[in-house]
C-alpha cells in the first residue's frame, strides 16, 4: 500500500503523495448544480433566481459527461479537480445553500468513488439571493417591504455572498477527501508537483500571503499547477476584467515558478501562454457546461490570437476601468499562444510526465479527445 504523508503548516495545508513520475488528472470546469427544490423561502413570496437551463442539463447531459470521464480513469489518476461554480447558488437561506453544496458534492462524487474529488471556490458557490429580513415589534423576523417601479409593495432582495456557509458545508468534505484540516486556500503536493488551490473570492491579502508562504515552503517543483475559479489573464469576450483580485501580483509570483494556471468562470475554453522575460505562465480555461456537451459539432478555434480577440471587444469594454488595465498588461507581455475555443465544452485530462504536460480536451462520450494541447 502506498503511504500518504501529511503536513499541516501555518496558513498552508499541503499533502505529499507517493512519488509518481507519470500520471493523469481529470479536470472539470463550471458545473452549476441546480434544482428548483432549493429555491424560495417558506411563507414569503419573492423573486427567485432559478435557472431552468442548468436544471435541465443536470437531468441528462451532466450524468453523460461524468460517466464518459469516469470511464477513462484508472489508478494513475490520483484526484479529480473541479474549478469552482460547483453549484448555481442564488439561494435565500443558509440551510438551502449548505444543502445544495453537499448534495452537489455527493452527486458528483458518486461518479468517482475511488478518486479524491478536490475543488476550489467559485463565485456562484457563495451566491446569496433572497428576502432582506428585519424584526417586527415583537422580535419576529419579517421581510423588508419596498416599492417596485410600478409603486407596488414587494419584498426587498439581498444579493450578495456568503463565504461562511461555504466554509461550514464544503470544507469538511474536502477535509474528508484529504484526511487533514484545510482552509479555502490549500495546497496538495503529488510527487514532485505542486497543486495550489486558490481562493479568489475571499480577502485578496489572505490569499496572496498563502501563495507566498506556499512557495516559501516548496520553492522547487517539477510543475506547479495554480487552481483558481477566476482567471489571472483576460480571456472573457464578455467581461475581460473579471479576474482574480490583484491578478497582476499573482502573475508576478507565478512567473517565477513557470506555472500552469487551471481556471474556469468564462464558459469559453481557452489557452494562453505568456512570458515576462524571467519566466512563463500557461493558462488553460476549462468549461464543463452540460448543455454544450456532445453537440456533434467539431472542435474549433474562435480566436487564434490576441489581436483577433481584441478586435471583437466593444470600445466600451476596451476602455472600461475594469478591463483596460488587464488588456494593456497582456500587451506588455510576450504572448506565445492566445486561443479561444468553440465546441470544446466537456472535460480535460492532463497527462503529466517528465517530458511535459498535455491537455486532452473531450467534448463527447466517444473516449477520443477532440484536441490535445501542449501546456508545458
Amino acid at each position: 500500500m502506498k503511504k500518504i504523508f501529511i503536513f499541516v503548516l501555518t496558513a498552508v495545508s499541503a499533502l505529499l503523495f507517493a512519488n509518481t513520475a507519470e500520471y493523469r488528472v481529470l479536470t472539470l470546469g463550471d458545473i452549476h448544480f441546480e434544482n428548483i427544490k432549493y429555491h424560495g423561502t417558506p411563507g414569503i413570496k419573492h423573486r427567485i433566481k432559478y435557472s431552468p437551463a442548468y436544471a435541465d442539463m443536470w437531468k441528462k447531459a451532466m450524468p453523460d459527461l461524468f460517466t464518459a470521464s469516469a470511464k477513462l480513469l484508472d489508478k494513475d489518476v490520483p484526484f479529480v479537480i473541479q474549478l469552482g461554480d460547483f453549484t448555481q447558488g442564488y439561494l435565500a437561506l443558509k440551510e438551502q445553500r449548505a444543502k445544495m453544496l453537499v448534495d452537489a458534492y455527493n452527486a458528483v462524487k458518486a461518479y468517482y468513488p475511488n478518486h479524491k474529488l478536490l475543488f476550489t471556490k467559485g463565485n456562484h458557490d457563495v451566491k446569496v439571493y433572497g428576502p432582506k429580513m428585519t424584526k417586527d415589534k415583537d422580535g419576529k423576523p419579517v421581510p423588508v417591504i419596498t416599492k417596485n417601479k410600478k409603486g407596488k409593495d414587494v419584498v426587498a432582495i439581498t444579493d450578495g455572498q456568503d463565504g461562511a456557509t461555504y466554509a461550514k458545508a464544503f470544507l469538511p468534505l474536502m477535509e474528508k477527501e484529504l484526511g487533514t484540516k484545510v482552509a479555502s486556500n490549500y495546497a496538495v503536493r503529488h510527487g514532485e508537483d505542486l497543486f495550489i488551490f486558490y481562493d479568489g473570492l475571499c480577502k485578496a491579502t489572505t490569499s496572496l500571503n498563502f501563495l507566498k508562504k506556499t512557495f516559501a515552503q516548496y520553492p522547487k517543483n517539477r510543475y506547479v499547477f495554480f487552481i483558481t475559479h477566476l482567471p489571472v489573464f483576460a480571456c472573457s469576450p464578455g467581461v475581460p476584467g473579471w479576474l482574480a483580485p490583484r491578478s497582476k501580483e499573482i502573475a508576478n509570483i507565478l512567473f517565477k515558478h513557470n506555472t500552469i494556471i487551471l481556471a474556469a468562470h468564462t464558459h469559453v475554453p481557452s489557452l494562453i501562454k505568456v512570458s515576462d522575460g524571467k519566466g512563463s505562465i500557461t493558462q488553460l480555461v476549462v468549461s464543463s457546461i452540460g448543455y454544450a456537451w456532445n453537440t456533434g459539432k467539431p472542435f474549433g478555434i474562435r480566436d487564434a490570437n490576441f489581436d483577433s480577440f481584441f478586435k471583437k471587444l466593444s470600445p466600451k469594454t476596451v476602455n472600461s476601468k475594469r478591463s483596460k488595465w488587464c488588456l494593456e498588461y497582456l500587451k506588455s507581455l510576450k504572448i506565445d499562444t492566445y486561443e479561444l475555443y468553440s465546441n470544446a465544452t466537456g472535460f480535460v485530462i492532463l497527462k503529466i510526465n517528465d517530458k511535459g504536460v498535455d491537455a486532452e480536451i473531450y467534448n463527447d462520450p466517444s473516449g477520443k479527445p477532440a484536441a490535445v494541447k501542449k501546456l508545458k
